[in-house]
This record gives structure tokens, C-alpha cells and sequence, in this order.
């Protein structure tokens, strides 16, 4: 169903699975990776960084140590605050 849903451009569906995914997941690494992609998702694909921020510092809120995750926080918040997005973030 994943590789359906993102072949398909199908974005908000692929958000609910991979949700679903993270609750569902016994490993953390793996619920934690589920909602950084979210995040990603909601940033890349549909435009909403003020979502895409809250689901991304939630993940680093659970784990400090994940610099990925900052930094991807960051990044997003900084093009929110600019009021730009680059070509890095446009929507597909």
C-alpha cells in the first residue's frame, strides 16, 4: 500500500498509514522514523510547514540526540520564518 500511495502522489493517505505505522510500531527508532517522515511529508508535499514543524519537533523532543531530525526542524522553520521556499521544497 505504501509503494501504491506514493507512486500515486496519494499524500495524506500515505501520512494516515505511516501514523498508523508509528503507533503500532514495538521498535522506537521505527515509530520515530515514521513521524519524521511525516513531517517531511507535510513540509514537501502538501505545503504545511506550521504542521510539518510541530510533528518534527515532537520527534526530537523525544530523542535530543537525533540530529537528523533537528536539523530538519530547523531548516523547515527557518523557510516558514523567510517566507521562501526553496526549490528543495516545492510541491511535486
Amino acid at each position: 500500500l505504501e509503494r501504491v500511495y506514493r507512486k500515486k502522489g496519494l499524500w495524506k493517505e500515505l501520512i494516515s498509514l505511516l501514523g498508523k505505522r508509528a503507533a503500532f510500531a514495538l521498535d522506537p527508532d521505527e515509530a520515530r522514523t515514521a513521524r519524521r517522515e511525516i513531517g517531511e511529508l507535510y513540509a514537501e508535499k502538501l505545503g504545511d510547514l506550521p504542521s510539518a514543524i510541530d510533528r518534527l519537533e515532537a520527534v526530537a523532543a523525544e530523542e535530543p540526540r537525533d540530529v537528523a531530525t533537528l536539523r530538519t526542524a530547523e531548516r523547515k522553520a527557518a523557510v516558514r520564518r523567510s517566507g521562501t521556499r526553496p526549490s528543495a521544497f516545492q510541491i511535486s
